[in-house]
């Protein structure tokens, strides 16, 4: 079996896996990265975005995504006996400082067979660390020795290592045992008067772009760590992450109070069926067709519900 083969069968059957060890797991990625975030100086918090934190509820089970697995499913469609990728990076992999940037331009191995597009199969968490505005340089450095010294890591440090890890993690998870390795993660800081104005201009954003019958979309580019810290060439959509999957953790009083004042002016404003579209709309295609199943569809609609209720 090569290496793609693995890789697919780990993510869908970790996809089709919905026990409560599971769920325990993730939630114990979610506390160890809170445990290291408190120790950061200038730490104003964080958020998470994307899975597992749209598919999180009050059930034991995480439901199955049936999109998930037809997409990593693509990967077989393009018949690759060899992953000639998997030479360069054993052998390469340390000097090269941007996956992104370096295979970009590779010409032996089909686009979307290279190592990120790979690595999308890899279940990580994305967590976007919130600090104060005159601490970020330091707190950079500062995050990335915690994580090391914890075995946390980004896929691009070591992405052969980190498909490994990620089987021998899924395997743990198919026979009730609790993981020893965490996922992978996906990091970004975003200082806290960022924040405040993303968060403040939310509502004005979708209201703008709703009277122009064009659909909300608000990038935001901030430093993600990857080898290092550095701005990705695609920024992200504020709006789509924030309605469907913003999950805050030790926010202060003063974000608190902004967080719950512009949750409160948008579901004021919108139904929760158009909020719904809101998001859906924004997504890419295939993140559309994921935020279609029927249980994250509820699951939004819960998320929704509490906002009225703060």
């Amino acid at each position: 079996m090569n290496i793609i083969d693995r890789v697919v069968e780990a993510a869908n059957l970790f996809e089709q896996i919905n026990s409560k060890n599971k769920k325990d797991y993730l939630s114990e990625n979610i506390k160890i990265f809170n445990k290291i975030a408190k120790t950061i100086p200038g730490y104003m918090g964080f958020f998470g975005l994307g899975y597992p934190f749209y598919a999180l509820n009050n059930s034991d089970n995480m439901p199955i995504i049936e999109e998930q697995i037809r997409y990593n499913n693509e990967l077989l469609k393009y018949n690759c006996r060899d992953w000639y990728c998997e030479y360069c990076l054993q052998n390469n992999c340390n000097k090269m400082p941007n996956l992104k940037i370096i295979c970009k331009r590779c010409k032996n191995m089909d686009d979307n067979l290279k190592p990120r597009k790979i690595l999308t199969r890899v279940t990580d968490m994305d967590y976007w660390f919130i600090v104060k505005d005159e601490y970020k340089e330091n707190a950079k450095i500062e995050l990335i020795n915690s994580l090391k010294n914890n075995n946390i890591h980004t896929s691009d440090i070591n992405p052969i290592k980190t498909i490994n890890d990620y089987c021998e993690i899924v395997n743990d998870i198919k026979n009730n045992i609790k993981p020893k390795k965490y996922l992978p993660v996906d990091i970004h800081i975003i200082t806290y008067s960022t924040l405040c104005k993303c968060i403040i201009n939310v509502k004005t954003t979708i209201d703008q772009f709703v009277s122009n019958n064009k659909i909300p979309y608000m990038p935001i580019c901030t430093e993600a760590l990857r080898k290092k810290w550095q701005f990705d060439e695609e920024a992200c959509d504020f709006v789509h992450d924030y309605i469907y999957s913003f999950t805050e953790f030790d926010f202060d009083d003063n974000l608190t109070e902004l967080l719950n004042k512009s949750r409160k002016e948008l579901i004021n404003s919108y139904s929760v069926e158009e909020l719904y579209d809101i998001a859906l709309n924004s997504g890419k295609s295939y993140v559309r067709r994921r935020e279609e199943n029927i249980i994250l569809k509820n699951n939004f609609i819960e998320r929704i519900n509490k906002w009225k209720i703060i």
